[in-house]
């Protein structure tokens, strides 16, 4: 998929010090269940030296962390 090729180049790139935590194929969610879904993934990531103080001062800010 599309999301497949990005990823690879971003998580191969020095430049971006991210850590990918999971990537959510919802196109095959839908097949599993006999329903069609156009393509649709969901890559979350983040980086834990952003993030822990972030929710070190708030902790409510993990709803929204890591990155989607």
């Amino acid at each position: 998929m599309l999301c497949d090729l990005h990823f690879e180049g971003v998580r191969k790139n020095p430049f971006f010090s991210f850590t990918f935590f999971k990537l959510v194929d919802h196109t095959a969610g839908a097949e599993k269940v006999n329903m069609q879904l156009r393509p649709t993934e969901l890559l979350i990531f983040g980086n834990p030296k952003v993030g822990t103080p972030l929710m070190l001062c708030s902790q409510t800010a993990a709803l929204d962390l890591p990155q989607k």
